[in-house]
């Protein structure tokens, strides 16, 4: 096998028996798409459940697409420099911490009395977009660290593939 040719994913990991952290951080990823991509589908059920005429507001709709991602922005500056401070290994069980609090945040999410659903589901949303975006710097130097030299290159593809 000519390393230095291209080759499909199935031909890279043909000969190769990833550990079950690179796995991990596979299923890990694909959910993070998930996480972020969701919103349009999110707040087209929120438009037809809670406001009249089955339409959400445009500021509403653009604060729940927007939240997850501008707390993944601040998750990548803060867990990169945490990261180099304190430890991979620490801050990435950390960030999954804080993804899951954020995901059950959001299932909790409902109207009350004195509030509305909109800001207790913005507000996890962001905490979630912080696991989210301290997981992406962190999954990949991680992935680099665990893997031999040989196939190095395709895990790192493919954390960035999916």
């Amino acid at each position: 096998m000519d390393v230095n040719a291209l080759h499909t994913r199935e031909e890279v990991f043909k000969n190769a028996a990833p550990s079950l952290h690179t796995s991990r951080l596979s299923v890990h990823d694909q959910r993070h798409a998930y996480d972020l991509f969701s919103a349009n589908f999110i707040t087209a059920l929120i438009g037809l459940v809670y406001f009249p005429g089955h339409k959400i507001p445009t500021s509403a709709d653009t604060a729940i697409k927007l939240s997850t991602t501008a707390g993944a922005v601040v998750g990548q500056v803060f867990f990169g420099w945490l990261a180099d401070k304190v430890g991979r290994k620490k801050m990435y069980g950390l960030e999954l911490i804080i993804m899951l609090v954020g995901t059950f945040g959001q299932t909790i999410s409902g109207r009350g009395p004195a509030v509305s659903f909109l800001g207790p589901l913005i507000f996890w949303r962001v905490v979630m977009g912080v696991g989210v975006g301290g997981d992406y710097p962190l999954s990949s130097v991680i992935t680099s660290e665990f893997a031999t030299v040989k196939w190095r290159g395709a895990l790192m593809n493919a954390v960035f593939a999916m």
